[in-house]
């Protein structure tokens, strides 16, 4: 069983070999490669192009990269810049705690300029001379 659509071709095939064949003018090859010249041209014009366009791409992009690497580094260098601020933060903080341990403090208020702050070391070590008049509810 032959298949219907290369018999078809065949048969075009056959009908473009029938046809009478007609020579070629004089000045055929000149205009040939005439047409060919001004293609190449045509193309070499648009391959600069797409090259400049190229180029513009490729600088702008490396641009961009460099910029976005600055940044990356500035960022770094803060983040380094605060942890080591947070490192020492930490530490005056232990070192604030330990104090407020040894001595006790009695924070009274703060004016415009000035912090009251009542030290109670110097009482803690004396023997207290009032008792207080009821303890956990009960009298002495």
């Amino acid at each position: 069983m032959t298949d219907p659509i290369e018999d078809a071709q065949d048969a075009i095939r056959q009908a473009l070999r029938r046809l009478p064949r007609s020579p070629a003018s004089g000045d055929f090859n000149r205009r040939l490669l005439d047409r060919l010249g001004r293609r190449k041209r045509h193309t070499a014009r648009w391959q600069r192009l797409a090259a400049a366009a190229l180029l513009v791409i490729l600088a702008g992009g490396g641009i961009a990269l460099t910029e976005k690497a600055r940044r990356n580094r500035e960022l770094e260098r803060r983040r380094a810049a605060l942890e080591l601020r947070q490192q020492e933060l930490r530490r005056d903080l232990a070192a604030l705690r330990e104090r407020a341990v040894r001595t006790p403090t009695l924070y009274l208020g703060s004016g415009s300029d000035l912090d009251l702050v009542l030290d109670l070391e110097p009482w803690m070590q004396q023997p207290l001379a009032v008792q207080p008049a009821a303890y956990n509810g009960s009298r002495p």
